[in-house]
């Protein structure tokens, strides 16, 4: 299959096609299985949250019911006040209400229901209970609730004496009828509380076995793109990184390319290769024009700058920088016009390329604004400069003919350890502001007093 791609020169775009397809199906089929796994974790955790529920539900009435029982307990054993406000307060605080909201009669929940209907149950008998012992004991009737003192006793109970209606609480207290109703309470709790346990455990094995499968169908799929990925990229190695890779040899050695791979890659080597020729002429062009001031012939500020930061990075630290500014170049351009200006910036590069040494290299660094690097030179052989400037700006002062009356300002600087082109710029920049704040046509070393 290879050796056939290789002849018929395969697009790219079309070996990506067939990728993009197949990694979306796969990926859509996974994205659908996901979707599924989603679902069904939603019914894993709802299932969670319902027997969370149901935990809280029992616990919540068991709870209250026995506490009532409790108080009830010692209110009949003791006759305090204290148990009697206890009880209360429990019945009032909602809870066994609480834990049948939103339950159905139709479902499991009716166990929970019929459990809170014997704490109900429970409830009346106590409320029964209640009143024989507070009409037996003579109980204020602030603290008797609301529902005992409407509570009205059986006309065979009313005239029993106060130790007998005592001992007929006790009695209800203890009787099958109560121990019954709590046992029922009990039973139909746990009935609620298994039912649910069973129920919700059903659910979940059979979500967690269909997460399982659908898992193991979404690691097929990745499976499937994995090996696709796999497939895509040997090919693409072979039809395209193995020959970048040759055309990169020869594109290094300037070499005509032989096109070979997609076709893409064919059509590289074709244009290349016309285009091989006229790029070598244009570059060599441009990197004319990219090293040299198009006026002057010197050197151009990229191609100083690039010069001098080269120098100071080998150390060259015994060297110096001018930063020459022609003086009033604009009067000349407005009184002479600009292609005086134009002579007046050939004569100034001319003049700096003929009063300094062939190894001292002179540059433009835009507009009226030259620049000089001098190798390998102390300080104490300052004059070898300050001369050469004296020098020419008497020259350029003088009366000429063909030119106006020039003159150059000039900053210099002696380079220093860690320097570089920016640096050294501004301290001779500093020193050429201040020639020129100090009446212009002449020269000042950066430091010096």
């Amino acid at each position: 299959m290879l050796k056939k791609l290789r002849e018929n020169g395969m697009k790219i775009s079309s070996l990506m096609i067939i990728m993009i397809v197949l990694v979306i199906v796969s990926c859509g089929c996974m994205l659908y299985y996901n979707i599924i796994l989603g679902t069904k974790y939603e019914a894993v955790i709802e299932s969670d949250e319902l027997y969370k529920s149901c935990q809280y539900r029992t616990k919540l009435l068991s709870d209250s019911t026995n506490n009532l029982v409790l108080q009830m307990q010692y209110f009949v054993q003791t006759s305090e006040v204290r148990y009697l406000t206890a009880y209360m307060t429990e019945y009032d605080s909602g809870k066994r209400e609480k834990s049948i909201e939103g339950l159905s009669t139709d479902t499991d929940e009716k166990y929970l229901i019929k459990a809170k209907q014997n704490s109900d149950y429970l409830v009346e008998i106590d409320v029964h209970i209640m009143k024989l012992i507070v009409v037996a004991k003579n109980i204020e009737k602030r603290y008797i609730p609301v529902m005992v003192q409407e509570y009205s006793l059986p006309a065979n109970e009313v005239y029993l004496t106060n130790t007998e209606k005592v001992k007929l609480a006790e009695n209800m207290l203890h009787s099958n009828e109560y121990t019954n109703t709590k046992t029922r309470l009990s039973s139909n709790i746990n009935e609620y509380s298994n039912r649910v346990l069973n129920r919700e455990n059903s659910r979940l094995e059979e979500n967690e076995a269909d997460m399982l499968g659908h898992i193991k169908k979404q690691q097929a799929f990745c499976i499937i793109v994995i090996i696709v990925i796999v497939f895509v990229a040997v090919l693409l190695y072979k039809l395209v990184i193995n020959v970048l890779n040759n055309y990169v040899k020869f594109i290094i050695n300037n070499k005509p390319l032989t096109a070979s791979g997609v076709y893409e890659l064919r059509y590289l080597a074709a244009a290349y290769n016309e285009n091989l020729e006229k790029t070598e002429k244009k570059e060599q062009r441009l990197t004319k024009q990219a090293k040299y001031d198009a006026l002057t012939g010197i050197f151009n500020r990229g191609a100083l700058e690039q010069y001098i930061n080269e120098r100071l990075k080998e150390e060259e630290w015994e060297g110096a920088f001018i930063l020459i500014d022609v003086d009033k170049f604009k009067s000349v351009n407005d009184n002479y016009g600009h292609d005086m200006g134009d002579k007046v910036l050939k004569l100034v590069s001319y003049m700096l390329v003929q009063s300094f040494r062939k190894g001292d290299v002179v540059g433009r660094l835009g507009g009226d604004e030259f620049a000089i690097w001098i190798s390998n030179l102390p300080q104490e052989h300052l004059h070898y400069i300050t001369e050469r400037f004296e020098m020419i700006n008497r020259q350029l002062t003088s009366s000429q003919v063909s030119f106006p009356p020039i003159s150059l300002s000039v900053g210099i600087t002696l380079c220093q350890e860690g320097d570089d082109f920016k640096s050294v710029y501004n301290r001779a920049d500093k020193a050429l502001y201040y020639v020129k704040e100090h009446g212009r046509c002449g020269y000042r070393v950066y430091g010096e007093e």
